[in-house]
């Protein structure tokens, strides 16, 4: 068996040190090596542990319908990269991403809200291509961005991460990009993702998880959504003081958006299903209203006055778009600040330009997290200030039947596919 380690994408051989070589530096490897008359350039030691050549994947063949996703058994196990680790992946999140991919909603030919493409299910147009940001998705493509697993080799002489319970920042920067954030590749759909045995990512985005004591499936929930939920405070400046309207509030975004205000002493006020209300008030908001009571800006105001004492808000962090973006945009105080990171009810929206310019509104997209956002929420786990939230769990083998139960959104908080966990 050959190593050869260069600039160029080389081959690694799928083979993982045991912990006893773990802990050597490259020097003792080499020495260790010869001792066995081996080389380095030519390993083949009884104490490695085989990785196989094959893995079980579920991937994305096509579009318009979930049967496009198929379960393979003998995809390729990827081959490493200089920069990058092989990691065994005990869980994935499902998020939007996953779906709207799969359903071609992200092209511009589309003008549907998600919520009618998932009810047009396998009526979509397979032709209609795209991705988040709108360029043509290429095809086949393992999707999971949200991946917990465990390390188990590396493309470089860095041993330190080596049989680490990781979780990754989905967000891959591009090695000439020189912190361009524009420049970014999205974990599971322009590279290979988490809906596998293995996945390989650059070891710059992976963190170790170790002493955390939350369970794969948490860990997994993670990455999408609280990355998300925190771009938008971050973008939207929320502050001590603030009073933030989360729509979706029970979505994996949404839930993340409660804690997450919580920490940074500001108000959060979740929108939701009736049914739903207690466990809102459970999971950290200050008041809970029902989505039946938000259909226009008047009653939408009442019900903001009878039940919270107030008749605006600072802040709109909204998940869901649609007739709720349009309503929201009308209770925002002046100065208000409208953030925005979804738009499954609708894409589509009207905007009054007399509320934009004379009450001097301020919109905001969130998508791209900003540099140190992953690193943050990773010391937010460790201080206790963000707990995830796991609805469901799903085997790999029933990712269809995960990504339906996602669709009908029943749940409150994040659905994860189990692959190899133990805990």
């Amino acid at each position: 068996m050959s190593v050869m380690l260069t600039s160029q994408r080389p081959w690694i051989p799928l083979r993982a040190p045991t912990a006893m070589y773990a802990k050597l530096s490259l020097k003792q490897f080499s020495t260790v090596a010869s001792k066995k008359k081996v080389a380095l350039a030519a390993v083949e030691i009884d104490e490695m542990s085989e990785i196989p050549k094959f893995m079980k994947a579920m991937v994305l063949t096509g579009h318009g319908s979930l049967d496009c996703i198929k379960l393979q058994s003998d995809w390729p196990v990827p081959e490493l990269r200089e920069d990058e680790c092989l990691i065994k992946v005990h869980a994935c999140g499902l998020n939007n991403t996953d779906i709207n991919t799969c359903l071609s909603w992200y092209s511009r030919d589309v003008e549907t809200s998600v919520d009618q493409a998932y009810s047009n299910l396998g009526k979509g147009n397979p032709n209609a291509s795209a991705k988040w940001n709108g360029k043509e998705a290429h095809l086949p493509r393992i999707q999971g961005a949200d991946i917990c697993g465990t390390v188990v080799a590396l493309g470089s002489n860095t041993r330190d991460l080596l049989n680490r319970r990781v979780i990754v920042d989905p967000w891959l920067a591009h090695s000439s990009s020189k912190g361009n954030r524009r420049a970014m590749d999205y974990l599971g759909s322009e590279v290979d993702g988490g809906y596998a045995e293995f996945c390989a990512v650059p070891i710059s985005n992976v963190y170790s998880v170790d002493d955390l004591r939350y369970s794969d499936a948490e860990l997994a929930s993670v990455p999408c959504s609280a990355v998300a939920a925190e771009t938008m405070l971050h973008n939207a400046g929320v502050k001590d003081g603030d009073v933030v309207l989360v729509t979706g509030a029970s979505g994996g975004v949404g839930i993340s958006l409660l804690s997450l205000v919580k920490r940074r002493g500001a108000t959060v006020i979740a929108v939701t299903s009736q049914s739903k209300i207690d466990q809102m008030l459970a999971f950290g908001a200050d008041f809970a209203i029902p989505r039946e009571k938000t259909e226009n800006v008047e009653l939408l105001r009442e019900t903001l006055k009878q039940e919270c004492g107030l008749s605006s808000v600072t802040v709109v962090a909204d998940t869901v778009g649609g007739k709720m973006a349009e309503i929201s945009f009308q209770i925002l105080d002046d100065y208000g600040r409208y953030v925005s990171c979804g738009a499954i009810s609708g894409a589509i929206v009207q905007l009054d330009l007399r509320d934009l310019i004379y009450r001097d509104l301020k919109f905001f997209g969130a998508t791209r997290a900003h540099a140190t956002c992953f690193s943050d929420i990773v010391s937010y786990l460790r201080r206790g200030e963000f707990v995830p939230i796991v609805a469901a769990q799903y085997t790999l083998e029933r990712l269809h039947e995960a990504m339906t139960a996602f669709m009908k959104k029943k749940h409150v908080g994040n659905i994860v596919v189990n692959i190899g966990s133990k805990t």
